[in-house]
């Protein structure tokens, strides 16, 4: 019985759901259970999951859109642009941290199409080879800060951007501030003793209503980047707040499949999203390294369409 859950897209099932309650015991949201049957699935198309009218959710790639967020701030700080963003793109050294992640891995290929030099991070025991997706592929523990810097002192160039992807895998406490805080700064640390003047980081849309670890944790850490901004003029920064992935909502299509309960929060009406692909998500941080205009922004970012609940996204029409 798994249960999709915020933009990082996690996976909680069963038994993982009464550790979660352990755990965060302040959540007492309900979880309401909806019997129906599911039409045979095909993954090439929209996500059928049946009330009574179907909703079709449209997972073909379509241009991303902005999110209105009324807590989630645009700071227009007066700051004179670095000069990497005049250099052509084979010219400029982005430094790519959870080059291997789910989201990561999409960054790496985007930004690699688009001419740049990328150093990628990976863990050692990631799988791969000194050459990923036409990237520099370089080797180190991020959460161990010495093993970042030898790891870019063995470059031996300098870092003009730094994008970071990282994510917790499991939000649990510990993970949540030992990859979503600490490994984060560190690449910032490293990045801005290489040079960095510009950090790209991956967020979530979710931390503008902050109830679990790993949403204080990013929170946390853009604070301490918009203050970086703040304190030096010829530093800037680009938080991307994503919604839900495609991925994410379809986490449950296979258990519907086999007869299970389709699950949700509450009423189904707590939240709404506009799902983004993957593939539009990355291009969108891409844009954010040179692009001028999202300069010292936190930026939301959703997919194309209506924002659907998660009745809407299971197929009842409200």
């Amino acid at each position: 019985m798994p249960l999709c859950f915020s933009s990082n897209g996690f996976t909680l099932r069963s038994a993982q759901l009464r550790w979660f309650q352990k755990i965060y015991p302040f959540q007492q949201l309900p979880i309401s259970q909806a019997h129906f049957n599911l039409s045979l699935f095909n993954s090439s198309s929209a996500l059928l999951l049946k009330f009574s009218e179907p909703a079709k959710l449209n997972t073909s790639r379509q241009r991303f859109c902005s999110i209105t967020a009324s807590n989630a701030p645009t700071v227009k700080a007066e700051t004179t642009p670095s000069t990497f963003r005049e250099k052509n793109p084979r010219d400029v050294n982005v430094l790519v941290v959870g080059s291997t992640g789910y989201i990561g891995k999409f960054v790496v290929k985007e930004l690699v199409n688009r001419g740049f030099n990328v150093i990628a991070i990976a863990r050692y025991r990631s799988g791969i080879t000194g050459e990923g997706e036409g990237a520099n592929v370089r080797f180190s523990d991020v959460t161990h800060l010495g093993s970042l810097e030898n790891c870019l002192e063995s470059f031996g160039s300098s870092i003009d951007v730094v994008v970071s992807c990282l994510a917790s895998c499991t939000g649990g406490v510990k993970d949540s501030w030992k990859i979503d805080y600490e490994a984060t700064k560190n690449s910032l640390v490293v990045g801005r003793r290489g040079g960095a003047s510009h950090f790209v980081l991956f967020s979530a849309i979710c931390v503008q209503k902050p109830l679990l670890e790993f949403q204080r944790a990013k929170l946390k850490f853009e604070a301490e980047l918009m203050r970086e901004a703040e304190e030096d003029e010829n530093f800037t920064y680009s938080i991307v707040r994503p919604t839900a992935f495609f991925k994410s909502l379809g986490g449950q299509v296979e258990t519907v499949k086999e007869g299970k309960p389709y699950v949700m929060f509450g009423d189904g009406k707590l939240c709404e999203c506009k799902p983004i692909s993957e593939q539009d998500l990355a291009s969108f941080m891409a844009d954010c390294v040179l692009s001028k205009d999202k300069i010292n922004q936190v930026l939301p970012i959703g997919g194309h369409g209506k924002a659907l609940t998660s009745l809407q996204q299971g197929g009842y029409s409200v």
